[in-house]
């Protein structure tokens, strides 16, 4: 398993460096590794709750790089199958403080997908 989550966090530091995103890419591990819940005891993401739609983790006090994986791989997947979905992580962290305009970015970037005519046309 810990191979795995080392795959998952340096296929995300070596991307988001190539993509240009400095900060997030290779010091980014630092963050993780200095970051106070890094020394408390982490176990496996479970779903607390989940429908066919939309499922709700408890992230284990997992890195906030993994908890996104793992919870994008079950939104993608529900979205294929009914053309809809919805995920939440709790209990994960960051090494840096996330600014919520951030997370209103990432909501607003739905638009695309949920506009009468599926994004065809000019906003």
């Amino acid at each position: 398993m810990r191979a795995r989550q080392a795959r998952i966090l340096a296929d995300h530091v070596i991307d988001a460096a190539l993509c240009g995103y400095e900060y997030s890419g290779l010091p980014k591990l630092l963050n993780v590794a200095d970051h106070p819940r890094f020394k408390e005891p982490r176990h496996p993401m479970r779903a607390v709750k989940e429908t066919s739609v939309s499922v709700l983790f408890d992230g284990g006090n997992q890195s906030g790089m993994l908890g996104m994986y793992y919870a994008t791989r079950a939104v993608i997947e529900r979205a294929q199958a009914h053309g809809i979905a919805a995920v939440g992580v709790d209990n994960i962290w960051f090494g840096v403080p996330i600014d919520v305009s951030e997370l209103g970015h990432c909501l607003t970037q739905t638009r695309r997908l949920l506009s009468a005519d599926r994004g065809r046309a000019a906003a």
